[in-house]
């Protein structure tokens, strides 16, 4: 090792002096912070970054300084401003709301948006803090909590909200299956309110939060934090459709992943149903929902486009009784299923859903948890798997800079807004059903309106 250190005039001659350097030369990262904390007599070690910390980094990456927006933004698709778009968070109902209660405070301030996917901490609401970008420049900033997003077990427990309930709003559980039932947006201010009862003795608070519809939780982390909001959409209808389907159509339904499926599902709905049932009301119930999947994945949304998703929702719901004439479900007082009627609103507040994509921290378990423990010998993992992800880190921005020497300068990166087209490749069968059919066919047999 000494002898090709010499002669690649390497700054270490062995892999400790490697190591050394890495942990005393090269910038990182946050580091890990370790502490032990006793519940009902139990330690648990826990280690975690400090996320103002977390934030100031990515702030100040020189890679992101052409994409941050410091504003709220209004699009729209024509010129009389009748059409609006929603597309990133800063294009968003939540964000020029808050900014507008914000600059009352600290006019001019900006909002770093923040998504909790599934812990506790603290942001610098109010008060806020100077923080510098990639292009250094130095704006006076406000991290807040924006919104949370976690699987449906997750959001019970950071909510408080009781099961088989809506997080979004006060509809009876037996009303679930209805697209028209009536309901209001569950109000922030009242569970605070409810919340803050806490003093006035312990009857008065379970009852106070009895009345609010949540569970009498002493103290959420979310308690504190201005303009929070617990959010969550849906995921998965389509595995209990699938389902429905392959007993309706005794057919098995194979395919690896759900998009796959939804690619060839309408070629097996067109058959006798059992009892001669129409199948028209069964293909009218699978088109809806798949156009309410598709239409829900555009990355930019119009007044329009969101019309559209609350239409497929209704045709849905207008034929899945079929589901019960063929005595396959009685019961859709599904939250999955209610919660359709909460996307159009939720995507004018909080932009495209793929703001929100619990994909991205499904990505980072593989990255931060699951490799790092490859790494290590599984001796004081905890400790071993922080360490790794440092030195990892650390080398991955001693590379980013290298590169960035290496390149010189180049040309920014020009901001510009999405517009309505959805790029999206549908794969077609091979052999279809049904040949030659006559386009008016298709759209009034087969609803391809926009054929």
């Amino acid at each position: 090792m000494p002898v090709h250190s010499d002669c690649l005039s390497l700054s270490y001659k062995n892999p400790k002096e490697l190591n050394n350097i890495i942990d005393k030369d090269l910038p990182g990262q946050p580091k890990f912070k370790h502490e032990q904390i006793i519940i009902t007599g139990k330690a648990f070690d826990v280690f975690y970054r400090d996320i103002i910390e977390c934030i100031k980094v990515l702030y100040s990456d020189p890679d992101f300084a052409d994409f941050l927006v410091f504003a709220p933004e209004h699009h729209y698709a024509d010129e009389d401003q009748t059409m609006q778009l929603f597309h990133d968070m800063h294009t968003s109902q939540w964000w020029w709301d808050t900014q507008k209660v914000l600059d009352q405070w600290h006019p001019g301030a900006t909002i770093i948006p923040i998504i909790i996917l599934s812990d506790q901490t603290q942001t610098a609401g109010i008060d806020g803090l100077v923080m510098s970008s990639g292009d250094g420049i130095q704006c006076h900033c406000h991290p807040l909590f924006m919104c949370f997003a976690g699987d449906y077990p997750e959001q019970l427990l950071a909510t408080g909200v009781k099961a088989m309930e809506c997080l979004k709003c006060d509809i009876p559980t037996e009303e679930l299956r209805s697209n028209t039932a009536p309901f209001k947006i569950c109000n922030l201010h009242t569970v605070l309110d409810a919340l803050a009862r806490i003093d006035d003795g312990d009857l008065v608070f379970v009852q106070a939060c009895c009345d609010t519809g949540i569970k009498p939780v002493i103290h959420p982390y979310w308690e504190d934090l201005p303009y929070t909001n617990i959010f969550q959409l849906y995921q998965g209808l389509i595995k209990h459709l699938l389902g429905w389907l392959a007993q309706a159509c005794a057919s098995h339904l194979s395919g690896t992943e759900h998009s796959q499926i939804c690619q060839f599902i309408l070629d097996i709905i067109n058959i006798q149903l059992p009892g001669n049932l129409a199948s028209s009301h069964l293909l009218k119930v699978v088109c809806g929902l798949l156009d309410f999947l598709y239409l829900a994945q555009y990355l930019c949304h119009s007044s329009k486009t969101l019309l559209l998703l609350d239409r497929a929702h209704a045709l849905f719901h207008n034929n899945k009784e079929i589901f019960v004439d063929l005595g396959i479900q009685n019961n859709f007082n599904l939250l999955k299923l209610h919660s359709g009627r909460h996307y159009s609103t939720m995507i004018q507040t909080f932009g495209m859903t793929d703001n929100h994509n619990m994909e991205y921290t499904e990505q980072l378990h593989i990255d931060l948890a699951k490799d790092a423990y490859h790494a290590i010998n599984h001796k004081d993992e905890f400790m071993l798997m922080t360490n790794w992800l440092e030195w990892k880190e650390k080398i991955a921005h001693h590379e980013q800079f290298i590169k960035w020497c290496l390149d010189g300068d180049y040309a920014p990166h020009c901001l510009r807004p999405p517009d309505l087209h959805f790029d999206y490749t549908q794969q077609l069968m091979r052999h279809p059903s049904i040949k030659a059919i006559p386009i008016q066919k298709l759209i009034t047999n087969y609803g391809a309106t926009y054929f």
